[in-house]
């Protein structure tokens, strides 16, 4: 197959788009379109190969995934292993058991099966996960294991309906992914039958063009057509962004775009520009650089330090664009010629050894996860950051669990509904009531929305919030206390039916808010409605870690602060209006933590083990403050 420069500027541009767009520069909004232009030219590249080979008679399963092996595994394996490194220092239990699960499906092709579980690839917290972006990488393993048995089924039986099948396969996996966008949950996202399509429109230019010449075209026509499929690929990273329904027909122009460009090379300054010298060498590590980009961004974001989109964008790139030339001249490319053109001996160790790095890594992860974050590395090398991290973690899930917790008959004396922000207040507001915990039930999920009517996109898969909420508004008892809240900043266009007109944060829960007090008044003695919790400023400082001290800590604990003081004020005044019903009781958690000034920790002890979540050590303060808050109609004297 001949080279071709101008592809390896098409590299090089997708790349660079999926950085600006992971560093945030809003301009690059839909620069998550990158991953899409990589499907198709992987697409096109592989289904030249195959059918070149097929038609040669001289392809073999063994050859080929040899050459995948050796091109995609050793930059893959630095990733996971500088990402578990960093992991385990810098990381507090939780992220680290995270992180642990993510390396183990990553190493075995399988991060989009993983992420379609439940992580949403738009969420605010994304910049925090180091290997999300590998799941484009699990789309195109799955994609490398059945298409070429495709290919050779067809082109043993019946060669001359390669094209027909390729179209057949393509438009049904562009139905499926269109029915399932409409859906926005993270399968739709992720999984590899929603994303075919976009590798079958590269198959489907390498089979044209092996019928069709495009030379015979005019040089001022495919100057045109590469012109418009440039367009093409950049009107969806200015007009896209994270709300957008995506991929389905959204992903079809930047992938004809791409075809475009494949398909009709020119000597047009277009071409020129995508095949000059530092567009092909940014082509040429555009793989690695992919992979090392994204840990460098997330680690930089763990770290606290606050760099505009552009410098962001800048650093990132030149650092692991050092790192990915380096990787491409000095291992990638060593071993392509080892595995190409070495002994036998040699080949076999080669391949041998990069496939041992994956159930390696793979093992490592599931013994991450299976430990919970591997904790005994705090109590062997730092155990003052095991001590930190039994602090904060967040108290609900030491004695509750999330979901459909009610008895059957139901028996409780008090209902807890919401998502995590409300699971934190469980503990101590049953405490400062005076319920044990035989008495309490539980309809609650994180990430959830259960606001009776809520018409909610959900972005989890392990626990149907629907269902939940179905469940829940069909209950038939009665309860002395209902308790209502949730992480009302939260959820920006994923609640679909919000109240219309409305001018801010809060007034856009006053239907469904409405509805569900109005609900719970007729099943119980009081309800209480906990408005906005306070986010948090600075907590990332004080989380357990391999390097910190109990002196960095103190020093820590005095820079946190309310995160948006001018938001707990418009929640105020939103929330004020329920506690005029009869039977509702309205908390504003700001009141637990502000008297006369405002307390975030205790002597030893943060208040919040994250940003928006209370810790363990703030459980004996907050119960004290609810009893007092509970007691009184509103806002106790005291906090005046």
């Amino acid at each position: 197959m001949k080279y071709r420069g101008d592809i390896d500027g098409l590299r090089a541009i997708a790349v660079l788009v999926v950085i600006a767009f992971h560093a945030e520069i809003t301009t690059f909004a839909g620069g998550f379109i990158g991953v899409d232009v990589f499907f198709v030219i992987s697409g096109y590249l592989i289904t030249t190969l195959l059918t070149q080979e097929m038609q040669q008679q001289r392809f073999s399963f063994a050859n080929f995934y040899k050459r995948r092996i050796s091109r995609l595994l050793p930059a893959l394996a630095i990733t996971l292993f500088v990402v578990l490194c960093l992991g385990f220092v810098f990381y507090h239990n939780y992220g680290f058991n995270h992180l642990g699960k993510q390396t183990f499906f990553s190493a075995l092709g399988a991060a989009n099966l993983f992420f379609a579980a439940g992580d949403d690839y738009f969420a605010s917290g994304v910049a925090n996960q180091p290997l999300i972006h590998l799941w484009s990488l699990g789309v195109e393993e799955q994609f490398y294991v059945v298409w070429p048995v495709v290919l050779l089924l067809v082109y043993r039986f019946k060669p001359r309906w390669l094209m027909a099948t390729t179209v057949v396969l393509l438009l049904a996996s562009l139905i499926a992914s269109e029915l399932a966008a409409q859906q926005q949950t993270p399968a739709s996202y992720f999984l590899p039958h929603y994303r075919a399509f976009e590798l079958l429109i590269g198959a489907l230019t390498a089979m044209l063009l092996q019928r069709y010449d495009p030379q015979v075209i005019a040089n001022g026509v495919r100057s045109l057509l590469g012109a418009l499929g440039l367009v093409f690929i950049i009107v969806p990273i200015i007009t896209l962004d994270k709300h957008s329904v995506f991929p389905g027909v959204n992903a079809l122009l930047p992938c004809i775009g791409t075809a475009l460009l494949i398909a009709f090379p020119s000597d047009s300054l277009l071409n020129k520009f995508l095949s000059h010298k530092l567009m092909v060498v940014v082509g040429l590590i555009s793989y690695p650089l992919y992979l090392y980009h994204q840990p460098m961004i997330s680690f930089l974001h763990l770290s606290t330090i606050e760099l505009a989109p552009w410098t962001l964008f800048a650093l990132v790139t030149l650092v692991t664009g050092t790192l990915a030339w380096l990787t491409y001249q000095y291992i990638e490319t060593p071993i392509r010629r080892m595995t190409s053109r070495g002994s036998v001996m040699k080949k076999r160790v080669t391949v041998t050894g990069l496939v041992m790095t994956l159930p390696v890594f793979a093992v490592l992860g599931f013994g991450v996860a299976k430990t919970d974050g591997f904790p005994q590395r705090f109590e062997w090398l730092n155990p003052y950051a095991a001590t930190i991290d039994g602090a904060h973690k967040m108290p609900f899930h030491q004695q509750f669990s999330e979901g459909w917790q009610v008895d059957t008959p139901p028996q409780g004396k008090i209902l807890f509904v919401g998502d995590s922000v409300m699971q934190q207040y469980v503990e101590p507001m049953a405490l400062a009531l005076g319920y044990e915990k035989s008495q309490i039930e539980l309809v609650t999920r994180g990430m959830c929305v259960l606001l009776k009517g809520a018409d909610y996109a959900d972005q989890i898969a392990s626990i149907s919030c629907d269902d939940l909420r179905d469940k829940l508004y069909s209950l038939d008892t009665h309860y002395e206390h209902v308790v209502i809240s949730q992480a009302w900043q939260g959820y920006d266009d994923d609640v679909k039916n919000y109240s219309p007109n409305a001018t801010n944060l809060f007034d856009r829960w006053q239907s469904l808010l409405s509805n569900t007090v109005k609900h719970f008044q007729q099943m119980s003695e009081q309800v209480i409605v906990v408005g906005m919790h306070p986010i948090i400023e600075g907590t990332g400082g004080i989380r357990s870690r391999m390097l910190i001290t109990p002196e960095r800590y103190q020093e820590q604990l005095k820079m946190l602060k309310f995160a948006h003081p001018e938001r707990l004020e418009q929640g105020r005044d939103f929330f004020h209006q329920f506690s005029n019903l009869a039977n509702v009781n309205v908390i504003h958690p700001e009141d637990i933590f502000c008297q006369e000034t405002c307390v975030f920790s205790g002597e030893q002890w943060s208040y919040f083990g994250d940003s928006v979540h209370i810790s363990t050590a703030a459980i004996p303060f907050v119960e004290r403050r609810f009893q007092a808050l509970l007691t009184s109609a509103g806002p106790s004297e005291e906090l005046q």
